[in-house]
């Protein structure tokens, strides 16, 4: 029983390592090579992780939703680099992203940050699935949880294997599972994501870096429900929220594959001049 008993807790022993060492790996490859080895369906967000972890000089840093990836996704340079991925992510994920690539580039931080979000998300929240795969799994771990208010660390810490969160084979493996805490919406932004829109703008007046808000291109069926959303709300009241309803721009429904993105033909060059100056 003794030399039965030594050998399960070996064998638990080795498979524990092996796991471990196998996460670390696979974290260590996708960080330095940049390629999607696991096919991850959410690589977009790895690839705003890394991109966010660079020390690299660029004059103004987009963050955002997947919309925002279509129009940015390729800039890396000196001029634009693109950490926009997911509206999954939230206000949440974008200054966990923005605040990561601030302390990687103490001495060049950007002269200016974009933040390019769809008028349809603002009552989004941290809860459902997405929540999981696409955040918790990605930013509730030590690099990342020093930036989050104690509201999301308490919240998150009571999720499905949270413990976990932080090791590496935890958040490359598929397990994913569906978060519904049903977090107050507000009357068009949720109190979460308003909360995390005012930390960016703290970080970067404390930083002397200008902060901009936009929308992408949206379908011309959208514009009624777009702007019972919007007018009269009283956020409306707020100069930065006048400015980014004023540049919700229509295209016609052909233009777009789907509610939100634009077919690949139709995905203007440079849609906010980013360039120009």
């Amino acid at each position: 029983m003794k030399r039965f008993l030594f050998q399960l807790v070996a064998f638990v022993f080795v498979a524990h390592l092996v796991v471990y060492a196998l996460g670390e790996m696979f974290a260590f490859a996708i960080n330095k090579y940049g390629k999607n080895f696991l096919n991850n369906a959410d690589y977009k967000v790895t690839e705003a992780i890394v991109r966010s972890r660079q020390h690299h000089k660029t004059r103004r840093l987009v963050i955002g939703d997947s919309v925002g990836a279509s129009l940015y996704d390729t800039d890396d340079n000196d001029t634009v680099t693109s950490l926009a991925a997911t509206v999954a992510l939230t206000t949440v994920g974008q200054y966990c992203l923005m605040a990561n690539f601030f302390d990687n580039n103490k001495d060049d931080k950007p002269q200016e940050v974009v933040l390019i979000l769809n008028p349809l998300c603002w009552n989004n929240t941290l809860e459902g699935g997405l929540a999981y795969s696409t955040f918790a799994k990605n930013f509730f771990n030590d690099e990342f949880k020093h930036y989050m208010d104690e509201q999301e660390l308490s919240y998150i810490s009571k999720w499905p294997y949270a413990w976990l969160l932080n090791q590496k084979w935890f958040a490359l493996c598929p397990y994913s599972t569906s978060v519904e805490e049903h977090l107050p919406k507000g009357d068009f932004v949720s109190p979460q994501q308003y909360r995390y829109l005012r930390k960016m703008m703290r970080l970067c007046t404390q930083n002397g870096i200008k902060f901009s808000l936009y929308s992408g291109p949206v379908r011309e069926s959208l514009k009624p429900h777009i702007d019972s959303l919007f007018i009269g709300k009283s956020h409306m009241k707020e100069l930065l929220f006048k400015n980014y309803y004023k540049s919700i721009k229509y295209m016609p429904d052909s233009c777009f594959n789907d509610q939100l993105h634009l077919k690949h033909i139709f995905v203007p060059k440079d849609y906010f001049k980013l360039y120009n100056d």
